[in-house]
C-alpha cells in the first residue's frame, strides 16, 4: 500500500449532495408513513388476545355448543316419496 500520494488516500466515499438527498418533506413523510405502520402493527399485535376473549365469552354463554338442524319440511324435485324421521 503506497504511504504517499494520491494512491496513499484509497477510495473516495461519495457524499450525497442536496440534489440526490432526500428532502426534508420526504423524510417527514416517511416518519408519519411509519408511525402509522407501527400502530397497525401493534393493533394486529393484540387482535388475537381480544379475539380469544370474545370467542371465550361466546363459548361460556353457549353460543359455540352444537346444534343440530332438523329439516321442517321436504320436497323432491321427481316426486319421490321423502319422510322425515326425529332421531
Amino acid at each position: 500500500m503506497p504511504t504517499a500520494g494520491s494512491p496513499a488516500w484509497g477510495s473516495q466515499m461519495d457524499i450525497p449532495t442536496p440534489s440526490n438527498s432526500p428532502s426534508r418533506r420526504t423524510q417527514d413523510r416517511l416518519a408519519i408513513a411509519q408511525d402509522r405502520l407501527t400502530a397497525k402493527m401493534w393493533d394486529l399485535h393484540a387482535q388475537p388476545r381480544r379475539m380469544g376473549k370474545t370467542t371465550l365469552a361466546r363459548y361460556e354463554a353457549g353460543e359455540l355448543s352444537w346444534h343440530i338442524e332438523r329439516p321442517l319440511s321436504v320436497k323432491s324435485a321427481n316426486g319421490a316419496v321423502l319422510k322425515i324421521y326425529n332421531e
